[in-house]
């Protein structure tokens, strides 16, 4: 009960919501921008009770919002009735990366021994990282970039593959995003140009250096993440 009204003092900052059709779909956003600006911090509990009655929200559509929430990484369960946003140590972390960086080394394999390849909707999500960049919007930013990533592990056709790298990656990412430094606009758009280079050398099946690419921004954000502070 204590943890309940702790919560909901601490989110009484937070704005209240009137129904529409897009409901879910805002909650959805507002709490993942609340995780990455910490005002939800890492470790802490939720519950959808306490965060419907903060919001002005029906505890459906709560309930709803976490269960996307967790797909996406920003969210763990870990019991039946106990919630929490989710924490990485600095052990998780490098497990994660290590794994994570040898299966996307594996799918630009794939990939670039591909002779026909649908890489559009990683272009796609190469252009709204620069958007997002340029209009240094760090949310919409790493959402374009795991979509970049996802759409690549997609395109290679093996299901194994990216469901694994699904389940590892979005946790980093939401991770990522709630701990690390902002970055800065320039930071952003450098990543977004690198981003779109790895894509032309996977269309153009330039394997090594391709691979070399990807191994240099893994690495980095990998560090990143081992250096970030707790909120």
């Amino acid at each position: 009960m204590q943890g309940e009204n702790a919560q909901g003092a601490a989110m009484s900052r937070l704005p209240r919501f009137e129904r529409s059709p897009t409901l879910r779909n805002t909650i959805i956003t507002h709490l993942r921008e609340a995780i990455a600006r910490g005002e939800l911090k890492a470790g802490e509990r939720v519950t959808e009770l306490g965060l419907a009655k903060s919001l002005g929200v029906a505890q459906s559509t709560m309930r709803e919002a976490f269960i996307e929430l967790e797909s996406q990484g920003f969210l763990e369960r870990k019991g039946a009735r106990l919630t929490c946003v989710s924490a990485l140590s600095r052990k998780q972390i490098s497990e994660l990366h290590l794994v994570r960086s040898r299966l996307e080394a594996l799918a630009v394999e794939v990939l670039t021994g591909m002779p026909e390849k649908n890489l559009l909707a990683a272009g796609e999500a190469c252009a709204g990282m620069l958007s997002s960049a340029q209009e240094n919007d760090r949310t919409g930013f790493y959402h374009h970039d795991l979509k970049f990533h996802r759409s690549l592990w997609l395109a290679t056709g093996n299901s194994h593959l990216a469901s694994t790298l699904e389940l590892l990656t979005a946790k980093l990412f939401a991770f990522g995003l709630a701990r690390r430094a902002v970055q800065t606009r320039e930071h952003l758009i450098t990543t977004a140009e690198e981003h779109r280079e790895l894509l032309d050398l996977i269309s153009s099946s330039q394997r090594s250096v391709a691979l070399h690419l990807l191994e240099t921004s893994l690495k980095r954000a990998w560090t990143e993440d081992l250096q970030s502070p707790d909120r």
